[in-house]
């Protein structure tokens, strides 16, 4: 299964986050993709992730995989 987080953690306090990541990011949930304007925060969520994670940046309707 594919789960889509579009542009939710700016309603949630971090610890809030925090326990939706640990629940999210186990080995049953598949791909995650999750959005967000706020690319300091995206990378606190990423570092409570311990599975694979890959950053992309989409500008002026191109994607870029950012390294």
């Amino acid at each position: 299964p594919i789960l889509l987080l579009d542009d939710l953690f700016d309603k949630l306090d971090m610890n809030r986050v925090e326990l939706l990541m640990k629940l999210v990011a186990g080995e049953g949930f598949g791909q995650i993709f999750i959005t967000d304007s706020n690319k300091v925060r995206v990378g606190q969520i990423a570092e409570s992730i311990s599975s694979e994670v890959k950053f992309f940046e989409v500008s002026d309707g191109k994607i870029y995989e950012k390294k």
